[in-house]
């Protein structure tokens, strides 16, 4: 009874979740609906619906009338009709008229006083009964695109165009439309053509960009700006999928461009390699003019994966939302705006209507170029979006943790953070896995005083700042020689749009910055300016408490995770100390913002790797040195040939308190967690069925306690050697996924917990042992430990765990600095004949010079650019990198 009244209790709060956003409508008839080809809102609520599928003793053709007012609705046919309504190719509202575009000629209907009159080739100028496309201008001329020419008409006078009379080259007019000016727009099968006054011009794939001749609609923008949207036929994957297959086009100082082709890495996000293409199924217009488009993906009746997306002079604001919101929608199907903000969607059975600006999906959003951004810096090439999530694309499954950069080979497939805790004997949890069941976490910070955040406030924090060390830099250069001030230099607009702080009820302090003048007000006009960890830092804020939890299923904890990513470079690194430049690293911070003190709390990090080829990973710990690792069961992978590589989770200002793996089926004791309380179990290395892991064998059989899956010989306990190489285990872990955890003892209400993590890549050229590799890669972490302890400021020079360091903190003094390329270098501390390197932006080495006896060097760096550099000074012993700044 709990679980049918809990459940009961979800779907009244999802349904009050999504009644802000999205309502259906029901329509009522006998037959199927196919192909919405035209819907229009008059000022009275009513919502007409043309069809114009083949007419079939089982499909309706015709028009639909639903007032959205009382939600009742009725057909209009040829059998109930005067006027043979049959299949309705277009609609225009003028006032209380409908004007209808038919197979039977051009269709009248005064709603008010239900009248109905008809034109057609027997009673008009018009030579075929096929009207295609009709539009209003802005003088209330009706605009008539037939299937023998175009025609216009006015309070009883007509005038015809076709290829007898204009440069027309097909009398066949799919679309019409007209700017505000009067210049008129058509759309054939052979070309575009515009006219106005008596002055015409033609665009075609022949003498423009468009690939296309084919044309489908056209729509007047914002401002005039002209859309087209073309028709492809059989398009082939991957020649046109990035460029052409997005079939939409706008006018640009005379010529025509392909919307997507400057967004192709924004779709690459979007479709999987093994996707056919990208398919609009039509377009609308808001009040403002701005275009709204309804497209798909997958060739396929009916079409798969539709979506919303926004068409502005950016990036497009891509709305993410299942097929079955929409009722089965068709190809072509028809889409439109309504003055209060709404957009309206026909499918076959019901009417959806939603408000685009409030709309988010509760399994989370469309990756776009805002939200999902790549932390690229070094030899790594890893996606992060705005969730609780990382590397992979849940939208296409796509892996997204390049190493080597540029080689096509992932070292991980997923991660996501897990965390967990009690309050008054009841269990908080949030977890992320793929999200392809579902969300506990979604973008933006929470409400302070109810912990709390609504879906337009995640919307709007739907993104990842990106900035760059050398960005900082350049600002700082140009904020010192006024050029901020005095608006010469475009600030980078991650480092002006800073999120810094919070609005309304949310907190006060968000994004760390350095305050320059100490305000406590971010402004980068006064010289502020993002506070970031390596030579490039990722930052987004997400929380667990905007939906119910579709992941766990598990209760919310109110917390606000702040997350940054982050990696270092070192254009010239040591031959040892490379680690770094194939190292990335995680900060998340989880803030307490409910009213709750947690006990028993844990921190997760889960990861399933993929390393190059899934099938024949192994995993294990080291609790000694804090870290998980997944490795190849043998000196072969199909991704990464021979002898691949170890990728490692280090945890560096926390111990590793537990490690647990899990296999990916529905095993009753080690397979996939299916509720809360599985999700918590294995962060406490608890298996399903709530027994404790055990040392050795299946975890599951020795009754020797551990909180450490297959840790080696690394085991605190001193236990024997336990790994997934004894194949005499014959260990049913396969795709097996594991969970890194941190514990506390309490999150008070209020309180803040942060953990800093390293995902370490190591790989051995071989002949080599798999013990060699085990042996390097944990000389690696610890180096990587090691290094964040010394608080290094730069991956050059690193200090190795195997090496003689000074604990006496040093530095070469640099004086002037900043300067105009006359400096001096003083470093006593070195010895004389120290290696100096003076290094750009880029990682070129600009300038070699050595110490004096004394410690010295005299340096003249007239002939570089302004700029930031780095110095590096090398005595064999000990490695110093400082910046120096040239005016």
């Amino acid at each position: 009874m709990k679980k049918i009244l809990f459940t009961l209790i979800c779907i009244y709060c999802c349904a009050e979740v999504m009644a802000q956003v999205q309502k259906t409508y029901s329509l009522a008839a006998s037959k199927t609906r196919f192909r919405a080809s035209s819907i229009v809102l008059n000022k009275h609520g009513k919502l007409f619906i043309g069809y114009n599928a083949i007419n079939t003793s089982s499909v309706f053709i015709g028009l639909q009338v639903l007032d959205t007012v009382t939600g009742s609705n009725q057909t209009y046919d040829t059998s109930n009709t005067a006027m043979p309504v049959g299949a309705v190719n277009a609609l225009e509202v003028q006032d209380d008229i409908l004007w209808m575009g038919t197979m039977n000629g051009l269709i009248r209907w005064n709603t008010i006083t239900d009248t109905w009159g008809r034109f057609d080739r027997n009673n008009s100028p018009l030579k075929s009964d096929s009207i295609f496309s009709i539009r209003l201008s802005p003088d209330t001329t009706l605009l008539i695109g037939t299937a023998k020419g175009f025609f216009t008409y006015k309070a009883g006078n007509w005038a015809e165009f076709n290829t007898q009379n204009s440069l027309l080259v097909s009398d066949w007019i799919n679309a019409v439309a007209c700017e505000t000016n009067g210049r008129i727009w058509l759309g054939s099968p052979g070309g575009l053509f515009s006219k106005q006054n008596n002055n015409w011009t033609v665009y075609n794939r022949s003498n423009s960009a468009m690939k296309f001749d084919s044309i489908q609609n056209i729509f007047i923008g914002k401002n005039n700006k002209v859309w087209v949207h073309t028709r492809v036929y059989n398009p082939q994957k991957d020649s046109i999928k990035y460029e052409s297959y997005s079939q939409i086009w706008y006018l640009h100082q005379g010529d025509f461009k392909n919307y997507f082709r400057e967004r192709g890495e924004e779709l690459k996000q979007v479709l999987s390699p093994g996707e056919s293409g990208f398919y609009a199924l039509n377009f609308t217009l808001d009040e403002k003019g701005e275009l709204y488009g309804l497209n798909y993906y997958n060739m396929g009746y009916p079409p798969q994966n539709t979506f919303i997306y926004k068409l502005t002079d950016d990036s497009p604001l891509i709305q993410a939302i299942a097929n079955s919101a929409f009722q089965n929608l068709n190809d072509r199907n028809a889409v439109c705006y309504d003055p209060s903000g709404k957009l309206w969607i026909p499918g076959r059975t019901k009417v959806t209507c939603i408000n685009p600006e409030l709309y988010s999906s509760s399994i989370g959003f469309k990756p776009t170029v805002l939200n999902s951004v790549f932390l690229d810096i070094n030899q790594v090439k890893a996606r992060y979006s705005a969730a609780a999530d990382f590397y992979h694309s849940y939208y296409n499954g796509r892996k997204g943790y390049e190493v080597p950069k540029g080689t096509g080979n992932h070292a991980m497939f997923a991660s996501g953070v897990w965390i967990g805790g009690v309050s008054n004997q009841q269990l908080h949890i949030a977890a992320q896995t793929y999200r392809q069941s579902g969300n506990d976490f979604w973008p933006g910070p929470l409400d302070t005083i109810t912990a709390t955040c609504d879906s337009l406030t995640s919307k709007q924090w739907d993104k990842v700042w990106k900035v760059n060390k050398s960005d900082i830099d350049s600002f700082n250069i140009a904020f010192a020689a006024g050029r901020v001030t005095n608006g010469t230099y475009t600030i980078p607009t991650d480092i002006l749009m800073w999120p810094a702080h919070g609005s309304g009820k949310q907190s006060r302090y968000l994004a760390p910055f350095v305050d320059v003048n100490q305000d406590g007000q971010y402004s980068p006009m006064n010289g502020d300016y993002p506070l970031i960890k390596g030579d490039q830092m990722l930052f987004w804020i997400v929380n667990d408490n905007t939906y119910i939890h579709s992941e766990t299923n598990g209760k919310p904890l109110g917390a606000e995770l702040h997350i940054s990513a982050y990696a270092y470079h070192c254009p010239q690194p040591t031959v040892k100390g490379d680690f770094l430049n194939y190292t990335t690293f995680c900060h998340i911070k989880t803030i307490n913002r409910s009213n709750r003190d947690y006990s028993d709390f844990y921190l997760s990090i889960w990861n399933d790797s993929d390393l190059g080829d899934y099938t024949d990973d192994y995993l294990g710990s080291n609790p000694k040195q804090h870290y998980t690792f997944f490795y190849n069961k043998d000196d072969w992978d199909s991704w990464y040939n021979a002898y691949p590589p170890i990728i490692s989770n280090v945890f560096l200002n926390k111990p590793l308190t537990h490690a647990m793996s899990y296999v990916n089926d529905f095993s009753q004791g080690q397979g996939n967690p299916t509720n809360p309380q599985h999700y918590y179990n294995y962060m406490r290395s608890i298996w399903k069925d709530s027994t404790r892991l055990t040392y050795g064998v299946d975890g599951k059989t020795t009754g020797v306690l551990t909180n450490w899956i297959f840790p080696g010989n690394d085991d605190p306990s001193g236990l024997w050697n336990w790994t997934m190489m004894d194949t005499t285990l014959n260990l049913k872990l396969f795709d097996a996924r594991i969970i890194a955890s941190t514990s506390s003892a309490t999150l008070p209400a209020g309180g803040t917990t942060e953990l800093e993590y390293a995902l370490v890549y190591t790989s051995m050229p071989g002949p080599r042992s798999h013990q060699d590799l085990l042996n390097q890669n944990e000389t690696n972490c610890k180096n990587v430990r090691l290094w964040y302890t010394q608080n290094r400021l730069s991956a050059c020079g690193v200090s190795l765990a195997n090496e003689e360091v000074s604990e006496q903190e040093f530095e070469i003094k640099i004086y002037p600095n900043p300067s105009n390329g006359k400096l001096r270098l003083e470093a006593t501390e070195l010895l004389s004949g120290a290696e100096v390197n003076i290094f750009n932006s880029a990682g070129k080495v600009v300038l070699s010079s050595q110490l004096n006896k004394n410690g010295f060097a005299e340096l003249n760096l007239y002939f570089v650019p302004s700029g930031v550099y780095w110095i590096k000074v090398l005595d064999g012993r000990k490695c110093v990198v400082q910046k120096w700044v040239k005016y």
